[in-house]
């Protein structure tokens, strides 16, 4: 394939036909055909786009630090249940449970 720079439109446009095809169930390396790039380089952007870059519908944050920022304790768990230090889950919700072996 000869190499080629893109714009970013042309490389959002061409992740957007990605996401489409492989919503029909293609495999990756038919869709880099398709889209005429290479398996890595589909990669790279994927990586790019959806965790490195800042967004300025996000208010010009990656994705990742504006994920961060929206943990709610009411709907999402801020912290992995092996982080906690509550051994028996049951006992949040049971009165007289006892916790921990």
């Amino acid at each position: 394939m000869p190499s080629k720079r893109h714009a970013v439109d042309q490389i959002v446009a061409k992740l957007h036909k990605a996401d489409v095809e492989l919503g029909k169930g293609k495999k990756v390396p038919g869709i880099c055909k398709l889209l005429e790039v290479t398996v890595q380089t589909y990669y790279l952007w994927r990586l790019d786009y959806n965790h490195h870059r800042i967004h300025s519908s996000l208010d010009y944050q990656t994705p990742a630090a504006f994920a961060a920022g929206c943990v709610h304790p009411a709907s999402a768990t801020p912290q992995p249940p092996e982080h906690s230090g509550v051994t028996n889950p049951n006992s949040l919700t049971q009165p007289g449970a006892k916790t921990g072996g």
